[in-house]
Parts: structure tokens; sequence; C-alpha cells
């Protein structure tokens, strides 16, 4: 997951640094006091600090990675609720819903006043689950709920249909 990721970025960032500071501890107090000790203290605290830049550009790109994926996510909602809004409006330009079009599918097909679509492949995921949504909302129908009691794909979401079913006045 993210977190662990991060997680763990941060906690080679915290050796790393522990690592330096014991490194300079060693240097104050003398360990480096022998001849040629200078250059093997200046090399590893090199490696230390390349090591340093390395983690820290790994956070940053992760952070910035987790940021563009929450902006791109937000602009998604917004561009469909935007849409959503847009289509309902009479006073919508044809030319805003066309690229609206544009933006969902590669070809739109007009046959008389049907409007056919190829969905490009991000918005596969969203017309497959609303699909879903609707095949099990139009199973609560009161003649196809036995078929959604016997549906056993999605456990979580009949428990919740049947308590809601049962708290309802006219169902007691």
């Amino acid at each position: 997951s993210q977190e662990a990721q991060l997680e763990a970025l941060n906690h080679a960032d915290e050796q790393n640094e522990q690592e330096l500071r014991r490194l300079n501890q060693l240097y104050v107090k003398g360990g480096y006091e022998y001849e040629g000790a200078e250059p093997e203290y200046k090399e590893q605290q090199r490696a230390l600090l390349e090591k340093r830049a390395t983690i820290r550009k790994q956070k940053t790109e992760f952070t910035n990675h987790t940021d563009d994926w929450r902006d791109v996510t937000e602009r998604g909602y917004r561009f469909c609720r935007d849409a959503a809004t847009i289509f309902r409006d009479p006073e919508a330009s044809h030319r805003t819903k066309r690229e609206i079009f544009s933006s969902l599918c590669q070809k739109a097909t007009v046959r008389g006043k049907e409007i056919i679509l190829d969905i490009q492949p991000p918005f596969h995921v969203i017309k497959e689950s609303l699909d879903e949504i609707k095949r099990k909302y139009n199973a609560t129908e009161p003649g196809n709920i036995e078929e959604l009691l016997a549906d056993t794909t999605h456990p979580e979401l009949i428990e919740g249909i049947k308590l809601t079913w049962l708290a309802r006045s006219d169902s007691n």
C-alpha cells in the first residue's frame, strides 16, 4: 500500500540520518585521528549524503505522485459532475456537449435519435460498475427479490438491502 511505501522511505531516511550522526560523532571524538583517516571519513560522509539525497528525492516523487493521483481523481469527478449538469441544461451549447462526447469516446455515431458511443478504456470501469448497480437496483423490485437474495457474489450489499427492507414500516 501507499502508506507502507511511505513508511519504508521514512524508516530508510531515519536510519541514514542515524548513520550520518554516528559517523560525525565518531569524527568529533577523534575516531579518525590516524594517518589517511580524513579521506576515509570524507568518502563515508559523501556516500551517506548521496544516500540521503536519493531517499529524499524518492519521498518527494512519491508524495508528488500521490498528490497527482488525488488531483486527477478530483478532476475526473468534477468532469463527470459538470458533464451531467451540462447535458440536463437545454441552454448548453452543442459544441460543449460535443467536446464532452469526444472526451468520453473515440467514436460517436447517431442513429435516428440515439447516440451510440465507443467508450474509451478508462470509462469502461465506470460503465461496468453502473451496469452492476442498475442490475442490483432492478433486482430489488418486488418481483425480482428472490433473484437478489440468491446472489452470493456481494453478501454485504444483500445484507444492507435486507436490513433496510426489514426496517421499513410497510414490511412489518
